[in-house]
């Protein structure tokens, strides 16, 4: 089995980091002279249109995979919290230089690429907040690390138990 990681840790790192790399690009576009009506209209159906997909696709399926979630190997190697950190901040550093770039070529594009990205983000945190029951019970979800840094997506999910006090 290869090593795994907190689902719930990923989630919340690429939520909450996505949520303002999103607000990011919509506040730079406003200023960049796209002005707040004119840049809050794309980002709202942007985020509306890719959160509604992502629900529909992603999202549900973590949820049923996290319900169906089989029991981790014994003795499986739990990624370090601080290297699943790190592994998540270059999934950031993407979303935050393609909103860059945008500010820096054309702000109008920013506030639309800010939506997809806050769109899908927020939809990472309503996920951690359903892991939250999980948690309460003494489960740790766990996915297996990708291959890559961009790995992501459908990878396997497990349940772990958490030691008390842990």
């Amino acid at each position: 089995m290869r090593p795994v990681a907190s689902l719930g840790q990923e989630l919340w790192i690429t939520g909450i980091g996505g949520v303002l790399i999103g607000l990011a690009g919509q506040i730079g576009a406003s200023i960049g002279g796209s002005g707040f009506v004119g840049s809050a209209v794309p980002f709202l159906v942007l985020a509306l249109l890719f959160g509604f997909i992502q629900f529909r696709g992603g999202h549900r399926w973590l949820l049923q995979a996290v319900a169906d979630a089989p029991e981790a190997e014994p003795g499986v190697e739990v990624e370090p919290k601080g290297r699943t950190g790190t592994r998540m901040a270059l999934t950031l550093a993407v979303w935050a230089g393609l909103v860059i770039v945008a500010l820096t070529f054309s702000p109008s594009i920013a506030a639309p690429m800010g939506g997809v990205i806050f769109g899908i983000a927020a939809l990472d945190l309503r996920a951690v907040g359903k892991l939250a029951a999980y948690r309460a019970e003494g489960v740790e979800l766990v996915r297996e690390v990708g291959t890559t840094w961009i790995a992501s997506g459908r990878r396997p999910i497990f349940r772990l138990l958490v030691k008390a006090g842990g």
